[in-house]
This record gives structure tokens, C-alpha cells and sequence, in this order.
């Protein structure tokens, strides 16, 4: 196997090759975009269902890493008095106003 270069000192190459009056259409064209996507929808409506679903069965296997649990329960008269003697002076200074 031998490297043949492809270009050498006396290969000519055609003169439009180095011209600068090249049209580039580099613009993008919105209309064109969204009308894609808008034909498209229906792929894109399932891609993302696909996705949704997988990613919430995933997450329905997954360790739970912070769960809590709390109990309510009903406070006792010994717990509750200093808020009922805060309460009452509470109602003493509003009737001072």
C-alpha cells in the first residue's frame, strides 16, 4: 500500500475552486423550521410520551433516599398553659388600646 498524495505541485485545479463570489446561504429560514416541526408533531408527541413514561417507571424502582414520617398528636394541659397565660396577656393589651 503506497500514499499517493492527492494534490501535488502539478495538478491544476479549476480556477472556480478559489473564487469569492460564491453565494453562501447560511441564513436560517423560521418558516421552513417550524413548518418541520409542525409536521413532525406527531413524532415528537411520542418521543416525549416514551421518555415521560420511562423515566417515571425508573424513578418508581428507585430507593427512596428522603423519606419522612411524622405523628400528630394532641398536646396536654401542662403543654399548652404557658401559651394559654401568653394568650390571656395577649388579651389584656388588646383591651388596654
Amino acid at each position: 500500500m503506497t500514499n499517493i498524495p492527492l494534490l501535488d505541485a502539478t495538478t491544476e485545479l479549476d480556477p472556480s475552486f478559489y473564487s469569492t463570489d460564491t453565494k453562501q446561504d447560511d441564513e436560517i429560514d423560521l418558516f421552513e423550521l417550524f413548518s418541520i416541526l409542525y409536521r413532525s408533531k406527531l413524532l415528537i408527541a411520542i418521543f416525549v410520551a416514551v421518555l415521560s413514561a420511562a423515566a417515571f417507571c425508573w424513578s418508581l424502582f428507585l430507593p427512596q433516599k428522603w423519606a419522612s414520617k411524622a405523628m400528630i398528636v394532641q398536646p396536654t394541659a401542662q403543654e399548652t398553659f404557658k401559651l394559654n397565660e401568653f394568650l390571656s396577656q395577649l388579651r389584656v393589651m388588646d383591651g388596654l388600646c
